[in-house]
């Protein structure tokens, strides 16, 4: 008889976990990307030579084109030829729309004396969207950015 009184009942456990995937599938599905997100996708797009996800991801001022044109310089000409890996450190948030990510680089990854440097990814909101500010991009960090 014990068994017929729980029968059609939902354990609050059961309830609870299942309510706690539900909201954390909502936040990832809807919620806004943070500036580490899109500084990774910026390295990425900067590694593999991706000149209209740079362009996307770039905070600038001036005409799109002109930024497109200099990303492709910068990465088809300057950089043809460079390599490097990198590895995020930390994000560090000066205010809602300000923030600085961390990285350690190894440029030049081929070679054997190479080691690794730190250098920040200036990041700022544009709307709901990180970008990263291409003018305080350190010119150190890849061949020829835009400015």
């Amino acid at each position: 008889m014990a068994s017929m009184k729980r029968a059609g009942r939902l354990n609050w456990i059961a309830m609870v976990g299942v309510l706690g995937i539900a909201v954390i599938g909502f936040l990832m599905f809807f919620g806004q990307k943070s500036s580490t997100s899109n500084a990774i996708a910026f390295m990425e797009a900067l590694g593999n030579k991706d000149v209209d996800r740079l362009v996307e991801l770039s905070s600038w001022d001036g005409d799109k084109e002109d930024l497109r044109k200099k990303w492709d310089y910068s990465v088809n000409t300057a950089g043809k030829y460079y390599v490097f890996r990198w590895e995020v450190l930390s994000e560090k948030k000066a205010d809602d729309n300000h923030s600085a990510v961390k990285l350690t680089v190894f440029r030049n990854a081929f070679r054997p004396q190479t080691f690794p440097e730190k250098f920040e990814l200036p990041m700022v909101r544009e709307g709901d969207e990180w970008k990263v500010d291409v003018r305080g991009l350190s010119h150190q960090i890849f061949p020829a950015t835009p400015r």
